[in-house]
């Protein structure tokens, strides 16, 4: 059991198990530490990964936020991987790594400090949505007003236009006219007509109904502006929830309301800080700032003795070429 263990142990990390037979118990010891290392990172990325899927990526399915955290302690591991498969020390890697690993680390703590703080977080990011929603709601109040102004003064125009209509119909609801009717053709061609007086309904009825049709439509219309105006305010406030994005939570996260509202929260966060940080330079500063152990010199003198063989080659098969010229 402890074989296979050794096994996985060297494939987890990228190590030769053979080599890694012929060295010491100090070898084992620390790939054993390489494995805790990189095993603690990804259960802590996939912690945050988790959260970050559930609450920035809004994914709803537990499936996805597990996906998405697989997918965070993948990255974790291979990045791992390419620090402790350096032969020998290579300062700029690590360099790099430090520098990686402050990133993850501040970005860690804000997720963590973000659900530790999410009452506090979530009290503020209420007063933020609100603040919002009333600047949307009043500026899209005034558009309605202006709307149901024009709307008014229209139907108030109209009013006056069909009672002056109406007076002058009620007045005179019939017209005399001459209505024309051809009788024949005269002796060129031309069409003869005979006229004769009748009595036809009032024109301006016909332009009454038009502006009666029209005063009807601005009322339907009226009408669904006032039931438009009665659901703006949870419209827009529910588009304002949905528009919450990573930068407004950091804000406030950020902000003299949460973390630095006082010495302890200000204090606890440099805390959670520089816990994350000690944890993702666990692997960096094992590999730069400690001996190596035999398996890694015995690695690092294989490359050598194999560079030396191929320099060797190569400067030989160079003099063979010149003496054949």
């Amino acid at each position: 059991m402890k074989d296979i263990w050794t096994k996985f142990s060297c494939h987890f990390v990228g190590w030769d198990y053979n080599l890694l037979k012929e060295c010491s118990m100090g070898s084992r010891k620390t790939l054993q530490r390489y494995v805790g290392a990189i095993i603690l990172l990804m259960l802590l990325w996939f912690y945050i990964g988790h959260g970050m899927a559930a609450r920035y990526f809004k994914m709803g399915s537990q499936w996805s936020q597990i996906g998405v955290a697989i997918v965070f302690s993948f990255i974790i591991w291979i990045i791992e991987r390419q620090i402790i498969l350096i032969v020998g020390k290579n300062k700029v890697i690590g360099t790099i790594r430090i520098a990686l690993a402050i990133i993850m680390a501040l970005l860690g703590a804000t997720i963590i400090d973000q659900t530790l703080f999410g009452k506090d977080i979530d009290a503020q990011m209420a007063k933020v949505i609100e603040q919002r929603t009333d600047e949307i709601f009043n500026y899209q109040s005034r558009i309605i007003d202006n709307e149901l102004t024009q709307n008014r003064q229209e139907l108030d125009s109209l009013e006056i236009q069909v009672a002056a209509l109406s007076e002058a119909i009620n007045n005179k609801p019939k017209i005399q006219t001459w209505l024309q009717t051809p009788v024949g053709v005269d002796s060129l061609g031309k069409p003869i007509y005979a006229y004769k007086q009748d009595n036809i309904p009032n024109p301006k009825m016909e332009v009454r109904e038009r502006a009666y049709a029209r005063m009807n439509e601005i009322r339907q219309n009226m009408a669904s502006i006032n039931n438009k105006y009665q659901t703006l305010r949870d419209e827009v406030r529910a588009k304002t929830e949905s528009n919450i994005g990573l930068l407004t939570e950091l804000e406030i996260t950020f902000s003299k309301d949460v973390i630095f509202s006082g010495w302890a929260s200000g204090v606890f966060y440099f805390a959670v800080f520089l816990f994350f940080l000690l944890i993702e330079t666990l692997v960096v500063t094992g590999k730069i700032y400690s001996a190596p152990c035999d398996y890694e010199v015995l690695v690092e003198h294989q490359q050598e003795k194999k560079r030396k063989q191929i320099c060797s080659l190569l400067s030989d098969e160079s003099v063979n070429e010149q003496e054949n010229i």
